[in-house]
């Protein structure tokens, strides 16, 4: 299972994907399994809104571009490609990412709970208002902010982290 925690002001994004039935558990499973754990928010630049995805324990970064309302009844596929595809991407095996993406079977919907990942997610926001937008914003945002560097990962790359924590997987 692999929870999403989004802002209150995202929430309405996320209105197509089921909700937990628990929040109290989800906040105990997310602390236990951060790396199924994920914050979101978003911002909007020319009417359109930009969603940013952090996992809790890497702080990898999905972004996903022109959320509407006709394209959030698909949102839980785009999320689970888009994870997919950084994977890929990085270099991770694809059988630990078919063993990842198995265990995160059913995507639900908690509540924002962690500060600091979701300043995080603000910190993305702010950086990501800086780029002009264009079709491939999201492929330009990711690379940005998975190269980023946070002391909450003892000061290594999202990307790194996430390289570093399949390897374990």
């Amino acid at each position: 299972m692999m929870i999403i925690n989004p802002t209150v002001k995202s929430m309405p994004l996320f209105s197509a994907i089921p909700k937990v039935k628990d929040i109290e558990e989800a906040k105990v499973y997310c602390n236990e399994n951060p790396i199924y754990s994920w914050h979101a928010n978003y911002y909007t630049v020319n009417r359109k809104k930009i969603l940013i995805i952090v996992n809790d324990l890497t702080l990898l970064t999905i972004v996903i571009q022109d959320v509407n309302a006709e394209s959030k009844k698909y949102l839980e596929h785009v999320i689970r490609d888009r994870i997919f595809k950084i994977l890929m991407s990085s270099g991770i095996a694809p059988d630990k990412i078919e063993r990842y993406m198995d265990n995160a079977n059913e995507i639900l919907i908690g509540k924002g709970h962690k500060r600091n990942i979701t300043s995080i997610v603000t910190q993305n926001i702010m950086m990501a208002e800086t780029f002009e937008y264009h079709n491939l914003l999201w492929a330009e945002l990711m690379d940005f902010c998975n190269n980023m560097i946070f002391s909450t990962t003892n000061y290594v790359k999202p990307i790194d982290k996430t390289i570093e924590v399949f390897e374990d997987l």
